[in-house]
């Protein structure tokens, strides 16, 4: 499993690759600038290895306590499960069950529906992590599990056969360069200066 940061403020991103099933990367991005005090998450195979239907999202998130006041929504989000340590079967072989996975997850999110021929393929899909009572914000996520759960995977030769359960966890992003340049000048700023009489 890999991760990485996009090193800009207020977006972490992480790769999901298999722990089990065919070649596929999902790159999952988590934004909190969009809609300040909500989590946008958006989901996009990688067509290089191979392309695959999006069928399910699982997170962990840092504080346990925020689980019940939840929500998700999206265009493409068929059901969504919250539950501490608990997520990991979403029904209809939706899970990320088997070795190497990361899971028992806090979330859980169904996307679409079953198989390309049931009408949908998605490849790409965007939707919004709320709470009730509560802003939510990136550090929640940092250093935190995630899975994703796809189906018709392509393979060699065009088929789309494969099925592939893809695993990874967020970064706690690096500050940008123009970030250490002004934590210097503030430091520097605050140095008291030394005055050197000449003799």
């Amino acid at each position: 499993m890999c991760w990485a940061s996009t090193g800009l403020a207020g977006t972490i991103q992480g790769v999901a690759e298999p722990f089990t099933g065919s070649d596929a990367q999902v790159l999952v991005t988590l934004d909190d600038m969009v809609d300040p005090g909500s989590i946008v998450i958006t989901l996009a195979v990688q067509e290089d290895p191979h392309t695959a239907d999006l069928r399910g999202f699982f997170l962990d998130i840092a504080s346990d306590g925020l689980i019940g006041g939840l929500s998700i929504a999206g265009d493409d989000v068929t059901q969504a499960v919250f539950s501490a340590s608990n997520v990991i079967n979403l029904g209809g072989g939706n899970n990320l069950n088997g070795g190497g996975s990361p899971c028992p997850c806090d979330i859980g999110v169904e996307i679409g529906l079953p198989g390309i021929g049931m009408g949908d393929d998605i490849q790409t899909t965007v939707f919004t992590l709320s709470h009730a009572t509560e802003d939510l914000d990136l550090s929640l996520f940092y250093e935190q599990s995630f899975g994703v759960r796809v189906t018709s995977v392509g393979l060699p030769g065009g088929s789309r056969e494969g099925s592939s359960k893809l695993g990874g966890m967020l970064p706690v992003p690096e500050p940008s360069t123009g970030l250490l340049v002004l934590s210097g000048l503030v430091f520097l700023a605050k140095r008291p200066s030394r005055v050197v009489e000449a003799s």
